[in-house]
């Protein structure tokens, strides 16, 4: 009697290779697809850390603004600062007398540049202690 498993290499009609060709394509596509997922989580992981670098500057850079002057009315119209890892450029625009409008241009040391449009008030300048 014939084992079963002989039987089927044996067997010339063929349904050996077509099952493993369909295996092998199917393990390839998965590895395939495993490859490009990495690749984006990489790239989404450089452009979530560009943002944070970009956040981080500009808190940097208004800590800068509240230090270095004491009353609003002392603020010039454009300020700009450079860093370690970018520049920012704010142009301030007073809206009323207790509301000043910033716009900031952050550019980081990879040349990646954003605008912040941002609001401060009178009492960020009084509660600095």
């Amino acid at each position: 009697m014939k084992k079963r498993f002989l039987f089927t290499i044996n067997n010339q009609s063929g349904f050996i290779l077509p099952m493993a060709l369909f295996t092998i394509s199917i393990f390839f596509i998965l590895i395939t697809a495993t490859i490009t997922s990495y690749q984006n989580e990489i790239l989404m992981s450089e452009a979530h850390l560009e943002r944070i670098k970009m956040h981080t500057l500009l808190q940097m850079s208004f800590q800068s603004v509240l230090e270095e002057y004491d009353e609003p009315s002392a603020l010039p119209h454009t300020i700009y600062y450079s860093f370690m890892q970018g520049e920012v450029n704010i142009i301030t625009t007073s809206i009323t007398e207790d509301t000043w409008e910033t716009l900031a241009k952050v550019t980081t040391d990879n040349h990646s540049e954003h605008t912040f449009n941002h609001h401060m008030n009178i009492q960020i300048f009084s509660n600095k202690d």
